[in-house]
């Protein structure tokens, strides 16, 4: 643990640092979630095609992107029961 001299240091840093970093990563995350869009999308013609009834192979295919969803991987990752419920409420 820094000693208590070095914390106003670290703060500092992590200040600086932070929005950049933020930024990165909301940057990937969309990136993959445009990825993930695009396979559902071809995930989906490949059902319709196979013969699979439009609206069940719409479900299908959703429920194989939602991996990508931002309220699924919190859920994952153990996020607090309030967060989540305020995200939820629209």
């Amino acid at each position: 643990m820094p000693r208590r001299e070095e914390l106003p240091k670290l703060l500092g840093v992590f200040l600086y640092k932070s929005p950049k970093m933020l930024l990165k990563i909301s940057w990937r995350y969309l990136k993959v979630k445009k990825q993930a869009q695009r396979a559902e999308k071809a995930f989906r013609q490949q059902l319709e095609d196979g013969g699979m009834d439009p609206e069940a192979a719409a479900r299908l295919a959703e429920k194989y992107s939602s991996t990508v969803s931002l309220r699924q991987m919190m859920k994952e990752v153990g996020a607090p029961g309030k967060i989540m419920n305020l995200m939820g409420k629209k």
